[in-house]
């Protein structure tokens, strides 16, 4: 219980977030929790469906999918590292932890191991999530205008 109360959002003055371990801890705890929780479902749901789980794609087209997957997968990791190198002076360069769990970010990776593993259906379902989000930005910022 003392984890889960630690984890617990709490501010952002709360003194957990001027350390380093907070940010590491959330940020490899949301990736594996979404990925196994994703993928989990995923099989479950086509497993219901009395679909099979890899004929998705196949020769050519399974290798186009898992070059796509592969290249996501490299793109995710070079931007990741990138604004990690840019703020590595920065006292608070921890914060980009943080910022990968947003949901574009999140997407990138989601997207890289859906196609990879031959789970396209995965990766559309987090760029349709990622479409819906920006439409609403647009919405919010329509009503501040307008407001």
């Amino acid at each position: 219980m003392e984890v889960i109360r630690w984890l617990r959002e709490e501010g952002p003055k709360a003194s957990k977030h001027r350390g380093k371990w907070h940010p590491l801890t959330t940020f490899v705890l949301h990736y594996g929790i979404v990925t196994a929780v994703t993928m989990s479902v995923h099989d479950w749901w086509l497993s219901m469906q009395d679909i099979p789980l890899l004929p998705f794609c196949t020769g050519d087209d399974a290798g186009r999918q898992q070059s796509v997957g592969i290249f996501l997968g490299i793109y995710f990791l070079v931007f990741f590292i990138c604004r990690l190198i840019l703020r590595w002076k920065d006292p608070d360069y921890y914060i980009e932890f943080y910022k990968q769990t947003f949901l574009c970010s999140v997407t990138i990776f989601q997207g890289a191991i859906g196609f990879y593993t031959n789970r396209p259906i995965l990766a559309q379902s987090f760029c349709v999530a990622v479409g819906i989000d920006q439409i609403l930005w647009y919405v919010d910022l329509l009503g501040y205008i307008l407001l």
